[in-house]
C-alpha cells in the first residue's frame, strides 16, 4: 500500500516539482486499480523541467529533416562541457532554417565536450560551443542524459559559460530537502443529532425528528 494525500494534490505537485521529482500519480477518489489497463480514473502528472544547454553538435535526420535531425547538447560541469543528450523535438522548419547556417559555420573536427557514447558518434557533426538552447525535458537519467527533451529556442542573451549544470539525481537530494507532504484540509464537522423521538406537538404526534426531516 502506497501512502496518499487527499484534497491537496496541487500543493503536493508543486512540492515535488520544486525538488526535482518526476511528478505524481492522481486518481479519482473512488476508483479501483485495474492491472494492465489504461483508464482516465488514474493519471500520471509529469513535472516538466527546463534547462539552458550548450549546443555542441548536431546529427542529420530523415526526410524533410535530413539536414538537421537533432541537436547535441551539453551541461556545464566543473568548467567543462559534458554530453547531455540529443534533442530533435521542437525543431520546426523556421528553427532549422535559422540554426543550420550558424552550425555549418561553426564546424570542428573533434568534440569540444566529454561523455559522448561511442554509438552517438556515427553521423555526428561537431561544432564550436557558441550557442545556448532552452530545452524542456521530463527528467535526467542516471547517466546524466535528458529524457524526452524538446527544443524551445535559442537563448541569444546567454553565453555557453552560463549553461546549466546537471541537476542532482534522485537519491542525492539533501535530507533536509525532503518533500513535506501537504496536509489535507480537515473534513467539515458532521452534524450530531440527539433526542429525535422527543415529541414537540403532542396533539399531532410530531417529534423533533419529524421537524428536522420536514426542514
Amino acid at each position: 500500500y502506497s501512502d496518499h494525500v487527499a484534497a491537496a494534490g496541487r500543493a503536493l505537485f508543486d512540492a515535488v516539482s520544486e525538488r526535482g521529482g518526476e511528478g505524481i500519480v492522481a486518481k479519482r477518489l473512488g476508483s479501483r486499480y485495474l492491472s494492465g489497463k489504461r483508464t482516465r480514473e488514474w493519471l500520471k502528472v509529469k513535472a516538466l523541467a527546463t534547462a539552458e544547454l550548450a549546443i555542441v553538435g548536431y546529427q542529420p535526420g530523415k526526410g524533410a529533416r535530413r539536414d538537421l535531425g537533432s541537436l547535441m547538447l551539453a551541461w556545464r560541469r566543473d568548467g567543462e562541457l559534458v554530453y547531455a543528450g540529443n534533442a530533435g523535438s521542437g525543431l520546426a522548419g523556421e528553427k532549422v532554417d535559422a540554426l543550420l547556417p550558424l552550425l555549418e559555420a561553426a564546424r570542428r573536427e573533434q568534440p569540444a565536450f566529454t561523455g559522448l557514447p561511442a554509438e552517438m558518434r556515427r553521423g555526428a557533426v561537431f561544432v564550436e560551443p557558441e550557442l545556448v538552447a532552452a530545452v524542456r525535458y521530463a527528467e535526467v537519467t542516471e547517466k546524466g542524459f535528458l529524457r524526452q527533451p524538446v527544443v524551445l529556442g535559442l537563448r541569444a542573451d546567454k553565453s555557453v559559460e552560463e549553461a546549466d549544470a546537471p541537476p542532482a539525481r534522485r537519491g542525492e537530494v539533501a535530507e533536509e530537502a525532503a518533500v513535506e507532504v501537504p496536509q489535507a484540509p480537515p473534513p467539515p464537522p458532521s452534524l450530531q443529532l440527539g433526542n429525535l423521538d422527543k415529541v414537540f406537538w403532542p396533539d399531532d404526534g410530531y417529534s423533533k425528528g419529524d421537524l428536522l426531516r420536514y426542514y
